[in-house]
């Protein structure tokens, strides 16, 4: 038999003991120790005589100890010289024969479970039974066994805990897995597999193989949370995509607890992954905390060690040597404290000491064993002290269990019942009927049915949380006749009048004969009304695809083939819509495929959503057009949603644009090389001239001059203003504003000398939002300030005003200053071309650039006399 922990027995037959040898007399100190043992350990022992009668036996029980006593009500005087028959019912007799006959036949210990009635009740037994040999028969029989009745309860409420942790699971398109950090293995459950499309017996079981189906992009980042997980010692959340086995990849979300072992070394990682591919692919959120845990349990017997005050060992039984790893002998020349994890020599002599002999006089107590290998594991401790005969020293019986099976059960019950409490979808516990009783909820459904606590919400019938209690009715007729339910979309109703649709999942449980329904919720309100959104814009769509005036095609993208027209494709392309959708794009469109593939390319570097390409209609005309095209999905289909515009009429316009562009640069060049040329060898025989002519030629001489300079600047302003609108690319630079006034000062200086240009404070140490065509922006200004001034002496100031983001320069004259009618006019503003009301090309060109820059440029009236332009730009960040 095996103890109440339900731990078994080393594996193998056990050699009967043979007494043949035996001389029948031992020692007082021997028999006291071993009849201490007997009495004193807590599994039940038996022993039974064994009568032979040729071929058949009798069993008759000759005694058992105290606990075989206290568990069944059966004395040694009430069970002495009985058979089975006489002490239990006839079934319950009758199979304890046929086993013990069994033990007797095969001359070797054997094990088993049963379950007997005794007046103490139903026990379930894990018995180990042992036959004696005397002179080569079998006399006795002798029995250990252990209650295993607590554990067996336990280890169906295992079950009952896993069937309902599978099915929420299930319910959750979930799978669980468990790492063993140290030796690399991965183990995962069938709903895991089945998630990856896999049979279970396919996967490796190996972490490389598990990194290998991750998408290579989110590799690198898993491994860097598990290896921050592992460092912290800490569980970790991650979203990535790991490949199904159709090759596809499928989005996961896995959530892992880190278990760490005595000393906080990493052991194990266990987790669950969740599909969550359809959140991503319709920006859902649909949280799914799934949980599975499997802890295999080692289990151990007890073990027991004789020892003296010191703590010396006297003797051991097979079971604790086969524990520690050590042989019997070898612990024979310890102590306990070599094996006892943390002992404090002293207070444990001390403890031992102070202990009254006799058997009544226990003390328990919970320790750590270390092995031979230096593993340890945890173990219960029942002490009693004895006196072998008066003169001999106190020896202690130490009966040491190995509670790792219970300590990691009771572990294991609270994770799962951790993780039922934090999956994020509903699960219950309820009874069959009209009105339904709940039993047992978890936090989610309280959540799910607005309740203040688990309390409120078992007190509401079933029936109540329906939107229409009658279907509760024909829900629980449905369920107990099917056995199960999956997926099942009902109106439900929270406590505070809400209602919602939800996803239930459910089965039918009978225990004890009782029949159960346990089942999980998900709130799918946000995904029912998703599907009614879309089916409503599908609708929306075909109207508008069926009645706009633009010609649109549905093309399958695999195969090109046109799958519908609208009626103004049908008439842009000279077909019926029947003719239409029987053709495939690739033959109405003109381009090879080389070509389209060039102008997918085209697209993709000028980041415009649209192709061109040449269509060829019915009539055979090839028409330009843009083809706007986006994927689209209806009914589950998908396809490429193209929008056709004409665009021949705008394609022949650009290349007639392109044609006059070409002409204005040769105009450009004839302007800057051979006008000013010519302009500029007049001006040279002019100066020639001077001093050659009589005194009234002079003046006509003069104005030739200033005609010809005139002419030279009104070239070099046209240049500029030329190759401004011959501009295609424009790209705002950061130029410095201090340098080009500088430049352009200094050069209205050195070609005006008559005028006296001054800087009123300093010129702004600012770069500003420009191009190299700044310094025509001030040359013209000064220039203007010059020429249209009536004084002698033209006085010209320049100053500046610095704002948050932007910078003015002030460009003063004292000149005859500009009409207020004028000041709108003067550049020439709401104009289309250089036939403006303005006073010439320079300003125009002025106020072209300065709207270029993002800025602004005005006119206003100087103090006393003349104009200021203000020139307003935006500073360079």
């Amino acid at each position: 038999m095996t103890g109440e922990n339900g731990s078994e027995y080393r594996e193998g037959p056990s050699r009967p003991p043979d007494r043949s040898g035996e001389s029948g007399h031992g020692s007082s100190a021997i028999e006291t120790e071993y009849q201490t043992i007997f009495d004193t350990v807590d599994d039940a022992v038996f022993l039974v005589d064994v009568g032979h009668d040729g071929s058949a036996y009798t069993f008759t029980f000759r005694r058992n100890n105290r606990a075989h006593e206290a568990l069944t009500g059966l004395s040694t005087e009430a069970i002495q010289g009985r058979r089975p028959h006489e002490i239990l019912g006839e079934e319950d007799a009758a199979t304890v024969v046929a086993t013990y006959r069994d033990c007797v036949e095969r001359r070797e210990t054997i094990e088993y479970e049963e379950l007997l009635e005794y007046p103490t009740g139903v026990v379930e037994w894990h018995t180990k039974l042992t036959p004696v040999v005397e002179d080569g028969s079998v006399t006795q029989l002798v029995g250990v066994a252990r209650d295993v009745t607590d554990r067996n309860i336990h280890k169906r409420a295992r079950q009952r805990i896993e069937r309902r942790l599978s099915l929420a699971l299930d319910a959750a398109d979930a799978g669980a897995w468990e790492w063993d950090v140290q030796s690399g293995t991965v183990i995962w459950n069938d709903s895991m597999a089945e998630l990856l499309g896999i049979e279970p017996s396919a996967f490796e079981g190996s972490y490389q193989a598990f990194l290998d189906r991750v998408h290579p992009e989110d590799r690198d980042e898993l491994e860097r949370v598990v290896e921050t997980a592992l460092d912290q010692a800490e569980g970790f959340e991650h979203e990535f995509r790991i490949r199904h086995e159709s090759g596809e990849y499928i989005w996961n979300i896995t959530r892992a607890e880190l278990i760490t072992d005595a000393s906080g070394e990493p052991d194990r990682m266990i987790g669950v992954g969740i599909d969550i591919t359809d959140r991503k692919e319709r920006e859902q959120e649909l949280d799914r905390n799934r949980e599975r845990l499997r802890v295999l349990f080692e289990k151990a017997p007890d073990g027991i060690v004789v020892h003296d005050a010191d703590g010396t060992v006297y003797d051991v039984n097979e079971t604790l040597a086969d524990m520690l790893g050590y042989d019997r002998d070898e612990l024979r020349s310890m102590t306990v404290p070599d094996f006892e994890v943390g002992a404090d020599v002293a207070k444990l002599q001390d403890r031992w000491k102070s202990m009254k002999p006799g058997l009544i006089h226990n003390i328990e107590v919970s320790g750590v064993h270390r092995r031979r290998d230096g593993s340890t594991y945890p173990v219960d401790v029942w002490v009693s002290k004895v006196t072998p005969d008066a003169e001999a020293e106190p020896l202690f019986i130490a009966i040491c269990r190995d509670v790792t099976e219970t300590v990691e059960y009771e572990r294991e019950l609270e994770r799962y019942k951790e993780l039922v409490d934090n999956v994020p979808v509903g699960i219950y516990r309820n009874t069959p009927g009209k009105a339904g009783e709940f039993l047992e909820v978890n936090p989610a459904m309280v959540e799910l049915f607005e309740a203040d606590s688990a309390e409120q919400l078992l007190d509401h019938d079933v029936r109540e949380l329906y939107a229409d209690s009658t279907e509760r009715q024909a829900f629980a007729g449905r369920l107990e006749t099917e056995g199960r339910i999956t997926e099942s979309e009902l109106e439900l109703e929270t406590l505070s009048g809400e209602r919602f649709w939800g996803s239930v999942t459910a089965i039918a449980t009978t225990v004890d004969g009782e029949t159960y329904f346990d089942g999980v919720i998900q709130d799918i309100t946000k995904r029912t009304e998703m599907e009614a959104a879309l089916r409503r814009r599908e609708t929306r769509f075909r109207r508008m695809f069926e009645r706009h005036s633009a010609p649109m095609l549905l093309i399958d993208p695999e195969s090109g083939s046109i799958w519908n027209a609208n009626e103004a494709a049908a008439e842009f392309y000279g077909y019926s819509v029947e003719a239409l959708t029987s053709r495939n794009i690739d033959s109405i469109n003109r381009l090879s495929p080389e070509e389209v593939a060039r102008e997918r390319t085209r697209a993709e570097r000028e980041d415009r959503n649209y192709f061109v390409f040449d269509h060829e209609l019915a009539n055979g005309e090839v028409r330009t057009v843009e083809v706007h095209s986006s994927p689209i999905t209806i009914d589950d289909d998908d396809f490429l949603f193209s929008i056709i515009h004409d665009i021949t009429e705008r394609v022949d316009y650009e290349t007639q644009l392109e044609e006059q562009r070409d002409n204005l640069k040769i105009l450009n060049e004839v302007v800057r090389h051979d006008i000013r040329n010519d302009l500029q060898l007049v001006d040279a025989y002019a100066e020639m001239l001077e001093g050659n002519v009589t005194e009234e030629m002079q003046d006509e001489l003069d104005t030739v001059r200033q005609s010809a300079e005139n002419a030279i600047e009104l070239t070099m302003t046209a240049r500029d203003l030329a190759e401004v609108m011959l501009q295609t690319d424009i790209e705002d630079e950061r130029i410095s504003l201090q340098r080009t006034l500088e430049e352009e000062i200094t050069e209205v200086r050195s070609t005006h000398s008559e005028a006296n240009v001054t800087v009123e404070g300093t010129l702004p140490r600012t770069d500003v939002v420009a191009d190299d065509m700044l310094s025509a922006v001030f040359r013209n200004i000064l220039k203007n300030a010059v020429q249209h001034n009536d004084t002698e002496t033209p006085e010209i100031t320049v100053r500046s005003e610095t704002r948050d983001d932007r910078v003015a320069v002030y460009v003063a004259d004292d000149g005859p200053g500009v009409p207020d009618e004028q000041k709108e006019t003067i550049f020439g503003k709401g104009e289309k071309g250089l036939e403006s009301a303005g006073t010439g090309i320079g300003l125009y060109l002025v106020e072209t650039l300065v709207d270029r820059y993002g800025g602004e440029v005005w006119v206003e009236d100087n103090e006393p006399e003349g104009a200021v332009f203000v020139v307003e730009l935006q500073r360079a960040r």
